[in-house]
């Protein structure tokens, strides 16, 4: 419920080794969002300490307690050090972020200008130039600038990949000062994993201004072979997406009709 008052759609919880909260977190989840009729997702996720830096896995929405736990047995963290924050992995950090890959994890460089504990400045050398071309996302405290953070991190060997403002919130009460903006159909992993493959068009920090233009938002018919099937546009799309006879001209003829707009070009008339 604090989640959803910060006015969030999408958090990550991303506890130090230890994956205990996440069964309990998801049931959370699920009842707020068929009580309060919002869509709110909390991705499972864990901190990890490798190689003298921070690293945090975030996993897919259906990711159960027991994945996690099967992905820190991997990593060679007994339960009876889970849960801890002095815990720290004894394996290598690529090893360890190919294991969060091989599972299915994003793998993130947590507040990466750390002088101690961040990637960017943890590390020297080869190492970081080693882990920076294998992490997905990097993470900045709030109030570091990410213009400055990116050229920082590119000098030393970051691939250009998605930076986001989201580090180290220890109660819900200060989640809405730590937050990015991301472009995306609905909140969930697929959006986080978009931002990796379009990270200028996908990641904001501050809030995004609503496009003044008019748009469509759907069209439905109520009659013929589309009758009562709606048509609903994504406002992030200008195009038509679908394979052979999905109907996409017939779309574009309907928009055309209700509009009273003619066809442009010769070729298509008739």
């Amino acid at each position: 419920e604090m989640i959803v008052d910060a006015g969030l759609e999408l958090v990550a919880v991303t506890d130090h080794s230890t994956a205990e909260w996440v069964d309990p977190m998801r049931d959370a989840a699920r009842n707020v969002r068929k009580r309060l009729k919002v869509n709110v997702v909390v991705l499972p996720g864990v901190e990890l300490s490798v190689a003298g830096v921070h690293i945090t896995f975030v996993f897919s929405e259906d990711t159960k307690q027991e994945d996690v736990n099967h992905v820190l047995s991997q990593l060679k963290i007994p339960p009876s050090d889970r849960g801890r924050r002095d815990t720290v992995c004894s394996i290598g950090l690529q090893e360890a972020i190919e294991i969060g890959h091989n599972n299915g994890a994003i793998v993130i460089g947590a507040h990466c200008l750390s002088q101690r504990t961040g990637v960017v400045n943890g590390l020297e050398g080869k190492p970081r130039q080693l882990a920076l071309a294998d992490l997905d996302i990097l993470e900045l405290k709030p109030g570091q600038n990410p213009i400055d953070a990116k050229k920082r991190a590119v000098d030393c060997g970051w691939n250009g990949g998605p930076i986001l403002v989201s580090s180290d919130s220890h109660t819900p009460l200060t989640l809405s000062g730590n937050i990015s903006w991301i472009k995306a159909g609905a909140p969930g992993f697929l959006a986080l994993k978009q931002t990796l493959y379009e990270p200028s068009l996908r990641v904001a920090y501050s809030a995004p201004v609503t496009p003044q233009h008019p748009r469509l938002i759907a069209l439905e018919t109520f009659d013929g072979l589309y009758a009562n099937t709606p048509f609903r546009f994504s406002p992030h799309l200008n195009v038509l997406i679908g394979g052979r006879g999905a109907g996409k001209s017939a779309a574009l003829d309907l928009i055309r009709f209700v509009l009273d707009l003619p066809i442009r070009r010769a070729e298509h008339r008739g």
